[in-house]
């Protein structure tokens, strides 16, 4: 990826030069000096599109929209000598269709998830009004509660985490890097999870995954621009229920809302009872001594070519770590533990993590 956005650097500054041929060409012929001058104009906005791509600016493709709009009317105007330059408009403009829509998705998954926190900011508990359910609570998860030491903090209502991995479709493709930011409220159930797959070479797909209200939407687009999937509808919203119980091993005072009951299993185990908004699931917390979530386990709705199957969903966490006074993991592994075998589809690395960081404020 690194070396498309340094050639499309390289790029750009030689089409740039290539407008002083234009400036060169015309000083010198009587009654066109302004004409010459404006050739600059494109020169040196293409050197600005550059630079904001070198340096990561969000703002590159508008400051290319403009030079490319002007170097093709001073290429029209002097069709003859100049009409290969529009080649390279055109591939430019390619990726400006693609910025454009990284732009929009962007400013859509924004909106969501400052409109998610505004809504959510009024129901704010604390761990004295959760006395009497912290004191009905099965052992192992009274001890999680203590020993990752979030029963000494604030309780969370809202959560930014920021994660890194690999992920795949099918057993047979190869692993895809990702990047993604998570954004949960806790008081009132609810995420939105933003992320960025790599494939080949500049090729990327974004996902926006969101639960709010009780209800699920998957939305995959490649390039951001062409939509891949937009998945609603109960099994989604079944699947996006049991995937944020499943996380509030990195927020463990979520596990004293009463949306959650608890049922004792043994000394180190115990199944949490989730409902919310007419959907209701449950998963199994397993714990070490050290009151670590080891693993989790549910069944989740899985799609195949557009038919779900409810399926076993195993999370493994593999390395613990202290963030912001609270001992979460850092590093997991999901599986679908299907009949014909069990099918590690995602690797997750927790990078950094914030509590209680109201979006807006």
């Amino acid at each position: 990826m690194i070396m498309f956005k340094w050639a499309g650097i390289v790029v750009l500054i030689l089409h740039a030069f290539i407008h002083l041929l234009g400036l060169d060409a015309r000083q010198n012929t009587h009654g066109r000096e302004l004409t010459g001058i404006i050739w600059y104009i494109p020169f040196a906005l293409f050197l600005a599109t550059a630079l904001g791509i070198a340096f990561d600016k969000d703002w590159w493709w508008i400051i290319a929209l403009l030079a490319m709009v002007l170097s093709q009317i001073l290429i029209v105007n002097h069709w003859h000598e100049s009409k290969a330059g529009t080649l390279v408009n055109i591939l430019i403009s390619v990726f400006v269709i693609i910025a454009i829509g990284q732009w929009n998705f962007r400013i859509k998954v924004r909106k969501e998830i400052t409109n998610l926190f505004f809504f959510s900011a009024s129901e704010k508990r604390t761990f004295r009004d959760r006395m009497p359910v912290v004191n009905n609570l099965p052992g192992p998860v009274s001890n999680w509660l203590i020993q990752s030491g979030a029963f000494f903090k604030e309780p969370t209502h809202f959560v930014h985490l920021q994660q890194q991995g690999v992920m795949r479709t099918t057993p047979t493709e190869s692993w895809l890097p990702l990047k993604a930011e998570q954004y949960f409220t806790v008081d009132k159930p609810a995420f939105i999870w933003n992320a960025k797959v790599k494939a080949a070479g500049p090729l990327y797909i974004v996902a926006r995954d969101k639960y709010e209200n009780g209800k699920g939407n998957m939305l995959i687009r490649f390039l951001s621009l062409v939509s891949m999937s937009n998945a609603k509808g109960k099994e989604i919203d079944q699947g996006s229920l049991v995937r944020f119980l499943a996380e509030i091993i990195w927020f463990p005072s979520a596990a004293l809302n009463p949306y959650i009951k608890w049922k004792a299993v043994n000394s180190q185990s115990a199944i949490a009872v989730m409902s919310y908004n007419g959907v209701t699931a449950q998963g199994l917390f397993t714990f070490n001594d050290r009151g670590e979530v080891m693993a989790f386990d549910s069944e989740r709705y899985m799609e195949n070519k557009d038919n779900y199957t409810l399926e076993p969903w195993h999370i493994t966490n593999l390395k613990f770590e202290e963030r912001n006074g609270i001992r979460i993991p850092v590093e997991s592994e999901i599986t679908w533990k299907l009949k014909e075998g069990d099918f590690t589809w995602c690797k997750l690395q927790v990078t950094d993590i914030e509590y209680n960081e109201f979006v807006g404020e």
